[in-house]
């Protein structure tokens, strides 16, 4: 029987009388119902008349069984009558059925003794249950609203709008608890107040005695927690709509974590009344979170980069950082996001010390090209302790290294920042493009370096090769007597020469050596 019931089996003098005949001729009769506080006094009349009286929540139907016989008043709530119309049946199916559903719900049940003491005695019982009826989900909520000393709501717009059309009611509880300095905290209530018509609505809750903060980005789900129990949905509910499943719970874990949430979300959110000034006013305010958890801040890091419509930039910390990212998957999510070039990806990374990471790199370049992502080699002494990334010079996220020896991201990150503040995304992208103008500088230097190298290689080369005959043949020459004696002034002069050829190529190779230029000194020698 459903929680009207017991009264009739207590006040109507037929029914009782028919239960008091049936215990006397010891017939087992098991009893099944809702006991509440409002029925409470009649079931603990029924205990004395039933051979069993249990408790179980939220019975709406009523049927009688017997070993061959079912009956089912057509009255399910209708307090203090006795149903005009009854069904019944000797269909031994039918009560076979029953049979089976009554002992199922009868396993499921508590003593009715055990609920009364609970009632009596205040004691919360921890119960989570999947709510489906509207009647049922506004009931519950309303009751939890009612016994809440605090209360802490986040949800969507649509959420807002849900309660204030079938709950507002219910929240002038909490709210004058708080007033009367019965309540720490009152109701608070997390939304994204994005235009007029969200802002309207917050003013009503507001000025009700209401606590109200704007955050940008929302829970995937709505939730509302007080000092007892936790509702929640994964419905928007948009528009108003009320949610078509609810979760309650009193599970004490439950209740902790999402108070938890809650309080980290508040910390972060503006002011109502100053969110709603700078929509009248067309300000456009910016967000800054922190993200303390590595796994969350790795997970907003990459949905931001897909979410990139022109450019993304990035630098890691060190090349470590870059390992890291690599055994992640990283570049899988570069090529995905790239859309065959709509979005340019640019990587800055500081140089390792060792070929590796550079070998890496330069195979990483030739399997994905540059309209996947363009990647640059920056100084070793450019290492920095945080990885930043811009996408599309609006988003921001600053991602800081705890310990770059650790084997994978998670244990080498500590604090996540987020912001979608535009001066630190412009910041952040001139120096980013500073650094990334050097790097193109220090590349270009280095193949100037290379083809220095080369030149002076084989102009030394050259100069060197014809020195060796003609010193060889002006000593051969020298040495002959007779008529060569006519020309030993210019041979002479031929033998200076190419040792001062000679000397010259030497100075190349070693000022080219010692990267040191030719002084004036070494000229005079010459």
């Amino acid at each position: 029987m459903n929680y009207t019931r017991p009264q009739l089996a207590i006040v109507l003098d037929p029914i009782r009388n028919a239960f008091v005949d049936a215990k006397r001729r010891d017939v087992r009769l098991r009893y099944l119902t809702e006991i509440t506080t409002e029925n409470i006094s009649f079931c603990k009349d029924l205990l004395s008349i039933v051979s069993e009286l249990r408790h179980l929540d939220g019975i709406k139907g009523n049927f009688m069984l017997s070993e061959t016989e079912y009956l089912a008043p057509a009255v399910l709530f209708e307090k203090g009558k006795v149903a005009a119309q009854i069904m019944y049946s000797d269909v031994k199916e039918l009560v076979e059925e029953h049979e089976y559903m009554f002992d199922t719900l009868w396993s499921k049940a508590i003593s009715a003794k055990q609920r009364i003491r609970e009632i009596e005695q205040g004691i919360e019982r921890i119960r989570t249950r999947l709510l489906e009826n509207q009647d049922e989900i506004i009931r519950e909520i309303k009751r939890q609203n009612n016994r809440a000393n605090n209360l802490s709501i986040c949800t969507a717009i649509g959420g807002m709008q849900m309660s204030y059309h079938y709950l507002f009611d219910s929240y002038k509880t909490v709210v004058d608890k708080y007033r009367k300095g019965e309540s720490k905290e009152g109701l608070r209530w997390l939304t994204n107040i994005d235009d007029k018509e969200s802002a309207n609505l917050v003013q009503l809750l507001v000025q009700s005695g209401m606590q109200v903060r704007h955050i940008r980005n929302m829970p995937p789900l709505n939730f509302g927690v007080s000092d007892k129990e936790v509702a929640l949905t994964v419905e928007k509910m948009e528009g108003g709509k009320m949610s078509s499943s609810f979760l309650i719970s009193s599970e004490p874990l439950y209740v902790e974590h999402f108070n938890n949430l809650f309080d980290k979300l508040w910390k972060n959110g503006i002011d109502a009344q100053q969110r709603i000034k700078d929509i009248e006013q067309g300000v456009e305010t910016s967000d800054i979170e922190i993200i303390t958890n590595p796994k969350e801040g790795i997970g907003r890091s990459w949905d931001l980069i897909k979410s990139a419509n022109q450019e993304v930039l990035i630098m890691v910390s060190t090349a470590n950082a870059f390992r890291r990212q690599l055994k992640m998957g990283v570049m899988n999510l570069f090529k995905e996001v790239s859309k065959e070039g709509a979005v340019k990806i640019r990587m800055l990374i500081p140089a390792a010390s060792d070929e590796q990471m550079i070998h890496t790199i330069h195979e990483l370049s030739l399997t994905y090209p540059q309209q996947i992502v363009d990647f640059r080699i920056a100084d070793e002494s450019l290492r920095f302790r945080i990885t930043v990334i811009l996408i599309d010079k609006k988003d921001c996220i600053i991602i800081e290294t705890k310990d770059d020896y650790a084997d994978n991201s998670y244990d080498a990150m500590g604090l996540t920042t987020y912001s979608n503040s535009k001066s630190i995304a412009l910041s952040y992208t001139s120096i980013l493009e500073g650094l990334w103008m050097q790097s193109e500088l220090h590349e270009q230097l280095k193949a100037r370096d290379k083809m220095q190298n080369e030149f002076i290689n084989v102009a030394a080369h050259e100069l060197r090769t014809p020195v060796q005959p003609i010193l060889g043949l002006s000593d051969v020459l020298l040495s002959k007597k007779g008529d060569i004696e006519q020309y030993k002034e210019l041979l002479d002069a031929i033998k200076r020469n190419a040792k001062r050829l000679q000397r010259l190529t030497e100075d190349i190779f070693r000022c080219h050596k010692n990267r040191k230029p030719i002084t004036s000194a070494d000229k005079a020698k010459d």
